[in-house]
């Protein structure tokens, strides 16, 4: 009860850090339940993860969570998230797998083989793709995933029609719908036109950025073929189609995550988080990425400090305290932590 009362308070003061060391601390007690261990695991990943934006050492908790209490199928699922910003769709489908295991039923059962039937699919395995779609269908039976099964076995002589009729419909539309109206028709084309698949899976992602299954599809080609700016300039024209701030927020915090994790590139990475935090300063994870990336790798200690005293009035709590321990331990301005403080 005790150590409860302790985290909780950590989580009030918001001392990420400190809280994800402890919960580690703890961890290595020899006398914990298999669930207490589980649930400890669980907490050190969200924290680590949603957090201070450390996505390894979060994984590698979901991980222990799972193999310490195999019921836990939310660690998974927590697991397959972090698989989606690193892109590597094998382990997403491994973990998809994994997880059906468990018998899920209903709709979660349904999005879980379509998810599946996507992945399998965008890597080219008709047969798992047509297996997959058909056993959602079998826990929901709605008109996309009929359609999606349908498009999954159709042949060298049949399928021109198919992918016309999707890429008409997809042209009328524009959002979300329109996005996997393009995904749908890659698919198709994936088999009998592949060289076509760039060019879909790019008007998909122009209309829905933020899709996990239509980032990874092709942001990495893109990238890989030096359309570094090219992505970056439509994630900024997303941006710009948003109007609540929130929502600006949460795209800008999602498009750093990638480019940080994924394809490893800090500086943009950076430009993203700092937008975030000018956007919202309550999302906290990016500020921690700026403190380790100006910070700690490029001792940019002032131009921190002057971001969160510029947002502070957004945050209070957390901004002045994070500005007064910079000051103070790494600037060495005792005056002016104090004042932070």
């Amino acid at each position: 009860m005790q150590l409860d009362a302790r985290f909780s308070e950590l989580e009030t003061l918001r001392d990420w850090q400190t809280l994800a060391d402890e919960l580690e601390r703890e961890l290595a007690r020899t006398d914990l339940t298999d669930s207490e261990r589980a649930s400890l695991h669980f907490r050190a990943g969200h924290v680590l993860h949603d957090k201070l934006l450390q996505s390894t050492r979060a994984l590698k908790h979901f991980q222990d969570a799972y193999k310490a209490q195999n019921t836990l199928t939310t660690a998974l699922g927590a697991a397959r998230g972090i698989y989606w910003e690193y892109g590597k769709t094998a382990m997403v489908q491994r973990l998809l797998e994994l997880e059906l295991r468990a018998d899920p039923q209903g709709e979660k059962a349904a999005a879980l083989w379509e998810e599946l039937g996507d992945v399998a699919a965008d890597g080219g395995d008709a047969d798992k793709a047509t297996s997959s779609y058909a056993r959602a269908v079998g826990f929901k039976d709605s008109s996309t995933l009929r359609d999606k099964l349908a498009e999954s076995q159709l042949h060298a002589d049949n399928w021109q029609p198919g992918v016309a009729q999707l890429v008409a419909l997809a042209s009328s539309l524009t959002g979300d719908e329109a996005s996997d109206l393009w995904m749908r028709a890659s698919r198709i084309a994936r088999r009998f036109a592949p060289d076509e698949v760039l060019a879909m899976v790019e008007k998909a992602y122009r209309e829905n950025p933020m899709s996990d299954v239509t980032s990874a599809a092709y942001e990495s080609a893109a990238v890989e073929l030096g359309g570094e700016t090219a992505v970056a300039e439509l994630q900024h024209r997303f941006v710009a189609t948003l109007t609540a701030v929130a929502d600006k927020a949460a795209a800008t915090r999602v498009f750093g995550v990638r480019w940080a994790v994924r394809h490893q590139k800090s500086e943009l990475a950076e430009r993203w988080f700092e937008e975030t935090v000018r956007l919202d300063a309550k999302v906290e994870s990016a500020f921690f990425f700026l403190t380790d990336a100006w910070g700690k790798n490029g001792g940019a200690w002032e131009r921190l400090v002057s971001l969160a005293e510029d947002k502070a009035g957004e945050n209070p709590a957390f901004l002045y305290a994070q500005a007064g321990t910079i000051a103070w331990r790494n600037l060495g301005n005792l005056v002016r932590a104090r004042a932070f403080f």
